[in-house]
Formats: structure tokens, C-alpha cells, sequence
């Protein structure tokens, strides 16, 4: 998972969501601040790669 933030400011919250929406052992990441996003309105975005098991 790769997280793009414009705030390190808002690691907490990144990591509280992070909690709620996936369960240990949690995925690995990366967090990175970069200077702005496709739109000036976003502050977090975030790129995940998932395996679901066939049947």
C-alpha cells in the first residue's frame, strides 16, 4: 500500500483508519508528504494491491 499525504499532520488519522479497515498483521506501507494531489481538494491518496483467493 502506498499512502500520499500533502500533510504529515494527519499521520494519526491515517493510521486510526488504517486500524479500522484492516486487522493485523496489517499490510505493509509506505507514507510519503508530497507538495499536492491531482486536485487541490484531496489530502490523502492512497494506492493498494490485494489478492483474493479463488475458489
Amino acid at each position: 500500500m502506498t499512502i500520499l499525504v500533502t500533510d504529515m499532520a494527519v499521520i494519526d488519522q491515517v493510521i486510526a483508519l488504517r486500524r479500522e479497515f484492516f486487522s493485523q498483521p496489517f499490510p505493509a506501507d509506505t507514507i510519503a508528504q508530497i507538495g499536492s494531489l491531482a486536485s487541490p481538494d484531496w489530502q490523502i491518496e492512497i494506492a493498494a494491491i490485494a489478492i483474493v483467493p479463488g475458489p
